[in-house]
Formats: structure tokens, C-alpha cells, sequence
């Protein structure tokens, strides 16, 4: 699922709030009756894996509040770029 990125009719590079997109993300956790959470986000040609994962990281922290409201485990939030990878759980072990 599209996080941040996404832009709305008509505003064109104009990122979607953080509470928008939990909200969008946990309500597709729903509908499809998920009890756990892993995200994963593509990074830009332009942006290296490690900026991308301190830039989610306030989404990440949202997920981690919400998800247990819902009864939902969030497990990790990757970001991908090529064969390259790098894991918020990895980066955050305190937060887990």
C-alpha cells in the first residue's frame, strides 16, 4: 500500500498527512481480517534506503501506537531499493 506519496487530485508532490495514512492503513488491515503488520516502502532513485527509513519514521511510530488499538502486531517497516534494504526493526530494537 502507497504511504506518504500518494498525492491528491489536483496537487500534484503534495505528501498525505501521517494520521491520513494510518488511518488508510490500518483500515486495510481490517478488511482484510490481519493481525500483523509488516510495511514496506520503495525508495525514490534519488533517496538512499537509510534517509527514507529516518524520514518513515514518524509514520512507523503512529503504526506502532495504532496497530495495538485494533488488535493488530506491527512487526516492521522495510524500505527497498534494488537489491538494497534496510529494516526499522533493525535500526529501532528499543522501540520493538
Amino acid at each position: 500500500m502507497e504511504t506518504q506519496e500518494r498525492t491528491a487530485p489536483g496537487e500534484e508532490g503534495a505528501p498525505i498527512p501521517v494520521p491520513q495514512v494510518v488511518s488508510a492503513v490500518m483500515q486495510r488491515a481490517l478488511a482484510l481480517h490481519a493481525c500483523s503488520l509488516i510495511t514496506v516502502r520503495l525508495a525514490a532513485d534519488d533517496v538512499q534506503p537509510d534517509r527514507q527509513l529516518l524520514h518513515d519514521g514518524p509514520l512507523v511510530q503512529a503504526l506502532l501506537q495504532a496497530a495495538p488499538l485494533l488488535a493488530v502486531t506491527m512487526h516492521d517497516h522495510v524500505v527497498l531499493k534494488g537489491r538494497r534494504w534496510r529494516s526499522f526493526r533493525h535500526l529501532e530494537q528499543q522501540a520493538w
